[in-house]
């Protein structure tokens, strides 16, 4: 086996381990993103005992005021406001000086 063989071998099997661990991934966010969603209905019934979806709609407000402080979120916004940023600057021949 030649030395392109070799690599395409090893570029095969790399692929392949993070295909298997991307699965892995997708199949524990799919099991954590159904215990919260069952976390939310008891916690909607607990804040509005007679009324689901008003108690729902609360829980909606409270992640959206979350999400408003979250620091980590308007750096990850920022970050992916500079490399589109970045992108265009690179679409339009990159930066000219004056």
């Amino acid at each position: 086996m030649d030395k392109r063989d070799e690599l395409l071998k090893e570029f095969g099997s790399a692929l392949k381990a993070i295909m298997e661990q991307l699965v892995a991934f997708e199949q524990a966010f799919a099991t954590l993103s159904h215990s919260v969603g069952a976390v939310k209905v008891i916690l909607a019934k607990q804040i509005s005992p007679g009324d689901l979806p008003k108690g729902l709609v609360q829980i909606q407000s409270i992640e959206s005021e979350i999400a408003k402080l979250d620091p980590k979120g308007k750096v990850l916004q920022e970050a992916a406001d500079l490399i589109e940023a970045v992108k265009l600057m690179e679409q339009h021949g990159g930066v000219h000086e004056s």
